[in-house]
Parts: C-alpha cells; sequence; structure tokens
C-alpha cells in the first residue's frame, strides 16, 4: 500500500495538483487526506482520458465474487450510487463523503451534439441530495450558457 500511495501522490504533483494529498487508497477519514475542487478536477479530466476508468464510471452496478477469509465464496452486487447515471446525457464519475467535505461529487456530461463533456465538481454539499442537484445546475448552466446554438460566438468556449 505504501508503494501505491507513493505512486497516487507522484502523480498528484505531476498534475499540478499543489492543494492534495493522499494518505490512505480510499480518501476515507484521515487528517492527512486533503484536496481541492481545482486540484479533484485535473485528476478527473487525466483519468477520463482512460476508457477503463470511464467504463468503470459509468457502470451503473456489476455483480462478482470475493473469497471469505474463511475460503468461502461470496456474491456481491456493488451498485453506483451517481443517480445522474440515469440523466440523458450525464456519463459519470464519483460520488463521496467525509466529515471534513461533506457530500461530494465529481460528474460528467456528454453534449453529443458537439462533442464535448462537462465536468462538474463539488465539495461541501449541505446533503448526499443535493450534491446531485448541484451538479445538475452546473453543467446544465454550462451546457446552455457555452454549448448551445443560439449563444452569442464571443460566449463560446
Amino acid at each position: 500500500m505504501v508503494c501505491f500511495l507513493h505512486f497516487m501522490n507522484r502523480t498528484a504533483r505531476k498534475l499540478y495538483m499543489k492543494n492534495s494529498n493522499f494518505a490512505n487508497p480510499h480518501g476515507l477519514i484521515n487528517a492527512k487526506n486533503y484536496s481541492t475542487v481545482e486540484d479533484m478536477s485535473k485528476l478527473c479530466i487525466k483519468a477520463w482520458k482512460l476508457a477503463k476508468f470511464r467504463k468503470i464510471c459509468q457502470t451503473e452496478s456489476h455483480w462478482g465474487r470475493i473469497r471469505l477469509q474463511c475460503g468461502l465464496l461470496k456474491s456481491l452486487e456493488w451498485e453506483n450510487t451517481n443517480i445522474l447515471l440515469q440523466e440523458d446525457g450525464f456519463t459519470g464519475l464519483k460520488t463521496g463523503w467525509t466529515p471534513a467535505a461533506n457530500a461530494c461529487l465529481t460528474a460528467t456530461y456528454k453534449n453529443e451534439k458537439k462533442g464535448v463533456t462537462l465536468l462538474a465538481v463539488v465539495f461541501d454539499c449541505e446533503t448526499k441530495r443535493s450534491r446531485f442537484d448541484d451538479c445538475r445546475s452546473l453543467i446544465l448552466w454550462a451546457n446552455q450558457t457555452f454549448l448551445e446554438e443560439n449563444v452569442p460566438e464571443q460566449k463560446k468556449v
């Protein structure tokens, strides 16, 4: 695990994630885990370029089997908690929650007509539900403001 953490932090430095540190691989409670919306955006943009990563983030559920310590196999279903995947255009990424960051979400949206993927990252949302509302609002605003046909040229990115 130490090697993996070294790899995570080295990758963060290569991506100029200047305000992030990873002290465990899952990101759960640890005072030495920290990041910013800007840094998470950098990581998401880089990771989204990987086909296998996109496939995992877009999967709504997955069945698998694990071997218990006693040797028995147990079937499990993992369910993606990103409810935006059920809405047109939303393509994935990651939900999260910690006491320090509260409810969080990184979400992607694909504008098929333009061939552009938008990313929203929110931390410190009031509730687990509001993180979806916040990301949806940000992405739909950006899509309408910058990518719709009726937008004047000077507003397009």
